[in-house]
């Protein structure tokens, strides 16, 4: 059995209606969440993944305020709690996705129906604004050497910075990841390792 097939065991239960998915940038939670919401649907539970940059504030705001995007504060954590309660009282809620290339909200909207199942994912889907609502939360992590090397490619094709610039944003990327993200990894249900293929380990 994989892991997403283990996964899916886990969080099939009726008593699980909400699960988190939490972890530094690029390392493949809305990937995993898309594949457990298929997986899910596939064994007749509906499932909507609730993706927490649509929350982001824009890449301007930010460097006016001087904050990072790791921060909690770069995110609108009370419309994020706001919108998960929605669908937990089967109501429809719009969101608008964030484009990393323009850095900031699309002006379209869309529209995310209530589900059996809904999955939370982003930096900071263990938040403790956030956490009550959460049955059960996954962390993803890797080393310090990779995550640097991806969020660097990543900042490359997504903001279309230098190679000199990226460099510059992974080093402060680590430590903001450090002093915001990695303390979540303690209070997670299962922790995943990914490795250099993308591929998820239990750890």
């Amino acid at each position: 059995m994989n892991v997403s097939d283990w996964l899916t065991q886990q969080i099939i239960a009726p008593r699980i209606r909400v699960v988190a998915i939490t972890g530094a940038a690029d390392l493949g939670k809305s990937y995993l969440a898309s594949n457990l919401a298929a997986e899910l649907d596939r064994m007749g539970q509906s499932a909507v993944c609730l993706g927490l940059d649509a929350y982001l504030i824009s890449r301007n705001e930010r460097a006016a305020r001087g904050i990072s995007g790791y921060a909690p504060e770069s995110h609108d954590l009370r419309s994020a709690k706001a919108d998960i309660e929605r669908l937990l009282a089967g109501q429809p809620i719009e969101y608008f996705e964030y484009q990393h290339e323009e850095g900031r909200r699309s002006e379209q909207s869309s529209t995310l129906p209530p589900a059996d199942k809904i999955i939370i994912e982003g930096l900071h889907a263990m938040h403790s604004s956030l956490a009550t609502f959460v049955d059960f939360s996954i962390f993803l992590f890797t080393s310090d050497e990779l995550l640097r090397r991806i969020r660097k490619e990543a900042d490359m094709i997504k903001r279309r910075l230098s190679p000199e610039e990226a460099e510059r944003q992974a080093t402060s990327e680590m430590d903001n990841y450090h002093q915001y993200v990695h303390l979540y990894k303690a209070a997670c249900d299962v922790c995943l390792y990914v490795d250099e293929q993308h591929q998820y380990h239990l750890a």
